[in-house]
């Protein structure tokens, strides 16, 4: 294995660990234990913390905005990472890590705000419960990506663009990583599926 094979193994990794504690995280905060009683919930300032979005009591339960397809079709998040701005691996799982986070938090806080995105959601808690699958891949400019976040939106599907503070190896405002889904593998394939893995 070569120096830079090494670190895109390790950059994958940690990114995938980040994303995983971090998506862990973030569920854990919106879905309470049983010891937690509704009044409880209702005195956090967060409106997404407001109810549980996944209880299955909910009134918007309808599956109107569901396909057979959709249903037991497998979602993704697929990491589009830029390999032009030449980041370091822990930059770059640091990146990922906040895509992650950004994609699943803009699904809830677009459901709360329409509910025609139910979908979305449908499709985030389907990724939440079979195990959160991520994939990196790459692109080489921020043309390629900004093409790849459009394609997402007239899509349809869920996408996340990281806009860098740049505090560190970046500078400040720099694009860095785009997310798109959570979504059905098939749906994120077809904008994704012929980028090279990181």
């Amino acid at each position: 294995m070569t120096v830079i094979d090494v670190n895109v193994a390790t950059t994958c990794v940690i990114a995938f660990v980040v994303g995983v504690v971090a998506t862990k995280i973030y569920v854990s905060r919106y879905q309470p234990s049983a010891s937690v009683k509704q009044h409880d919930i209702k005195t956090v300032d967060d409106p997404i913390l407001q109810d549980d979005l996944y209880s299955e009591d909910s009134e918007d339960d309808d599956d109107e905005y569901e396909t057979e397809s959709d249903e037991d079709e497998r979602c993704k998040l697929v990491l589009v990472v830029r390999t032009d701005l030449k980041m370091g691996s822990g930059k770059i799982a640091a990146q990922c890590g906040h895509a992650t986070l950004g994609a699943f938090r803009d699904v809830l806080r677009k459901y709360r705000k329409n509910k025609s995105t139910k979908n979305h959601l449908d499709w985030l808690k389907s990724w939440d419960e079979s195990g959160c699958a991520k994939i990196a891949v790459q692109v080489k400019s921020l043309d390629d990506m900004e093409r790849i976040y459009k394609a997402a939106k007239d899509a349809g599907l869920p996408v996340h663009k990281v806009i860098d503070a740049g505090k560190t190896q970046i500078a400040p405002n720099t694009k860095t990583v785009v997310a798109v889904g959570p979504a059905p593998e098939s749906k994120v394939n077809q904008i994704t599926g012929s980028l090279k893995l990181l």
